[in-house]
């Protein structure tokens, strides 16, 4: 059985670089394309309800993104990046992360 990769977005309202990337990154058909292949996660860490998914992924600041891999019922992490990126920077980073 061939892995399966998934992006996990950790964001909040009040993070300026979370909004640049909800508003003019994560819609852009180019990522549309490299995340489509992928389960792709978007959490809000306003709400307490995520505290548990926060401490689990080791958040410490927004936005984290994280692509994870499962293989075999084995899910582990892959690549991670805290802080806002450009498209170009998240095609890459989305690329690398394979």
């Amino acid at each position: 059985m061939s892995p399966e990769y998934g992006v996990v977005v950790f964001s909040a309202s009040w993070c300026p670089p979370c909004r640049r990337m909800k508003d003019a990154v994560w819609p852009g058909n180019r990522v549309k394309r490299a995340i489509a292949v992928r389960p792709f996660k978007m959490y809000n860490v306003d709400f307490d309800k995520q505290k548990d998914l926060v401490q689990a992924y080791r958040v410490t600041a927004v936005p984290t993104i994280v692509v994870i891999k499962t293989e075999d019922g084995v899910t582990r992490e892959v690549a991670r990046n805290v802080g806002g990126m450009s498209v170009q920077n998240t095609l890459q980073f989305l690329q690398n992360a394979r």
